[in-house]
């Protein structure tokens, strides 16, 4: 019995889903309930289970959390540096288009309040400093490992309990000395053959005749009384 490699599969699946929430365009499936986040946690479980299985491990709801923690924690970081370096290369451009994009939508808005506007524009003008990529990581890293870790504790609840099958009650023990139904013995025309004369085993006495008549005698006997 031995312990599935717990790195391969964290790394795998949390690799791959922080480099989908850290593309742009990609990252769009993190707007139907963080779907990123979930799955990096769900496939490291799913593998990190089956890797025990084939090894004879049995791995338990705990197991999957581990899996699903170390998974959020590569998939946050993966996220933070592909977003930091898309930032890096393509942040002036990013950062002109959606600026151009907010403000066409402020213009056909009626009634929305210039000190709002103000703002929102100087959100866009900010630079990047060390205390918001700071602050950016720390919360990349949290959310994605606490999204994990529950996806990797539901998929080894489910695969635990799919795993498990029900155990079929043995049959009721027979009577010592009969055989199986239908057969001579059990409803059938007569004793089993090896009861012999002396009846059921155990009881040491012969058959008794039936009541009215008694034994057997010989035919030459009679003769010599007639």
């Amino acid at each position: 019995m031995q312990k599935p490699d717990l790195l391969r599969p964290t790394l795998l699946a949390g690799v791959l889903f922080g480099v989908a929430s850290g593309i742009p365009g990609l990252n769009v499936g993190n707007c139907c309930c963080c779907l990123w986040l979930w799955a990096a946690g769900w496939l490291a479980a799913m593998l990190y289970i089956r890797e025990g299985r084939r090894t004879g491990y049995p791995c338990r709801v705990s197991d999957g959390a581990m899996a699903g923690l170390v998974a959020g924690l590569f998939g946050g970081f993966s996220a933070w540096t592909v977003e930091m370096v898309v930032n890096l290369l393509f942040g002036e451009q990013l950062r002109e288009f959606a600026q151009s994009m907010v403000e066409s939508i402020l213009k056909n808005v009626e009634g929305f309040p210039p000190e709002m506007e103000r703002a929102i524009m100087q959100a866009f003008e900010q630079q990047t400093s060390v205390f918001r990529m700071v602050l950016a990581l720390i919360s990349s890293v949290f959310f994605f490992a606490l999204l994990s870790t529950l996806a990797g504790v539901l998929t080894a609840a489910l695969m635990d309990r799919g795993s498990r099958s029900p155990i079929a009650p043995p049959p009721p023990p027979q009577p010592s000395g009969w055989g199986a139904p239908g057969t001579q013995g059990w409803g059938g025309s007569g004793p089993p053959s090896d009861w012999g004369p002396a009846g059921p085993p155990g009881t040491g006495s012969p058959q008794e005749p039936p009541v009215g008549q008694g034994p057997a005698r010989d035919p030459e006997a009679q003769q010599e009384d007639r």
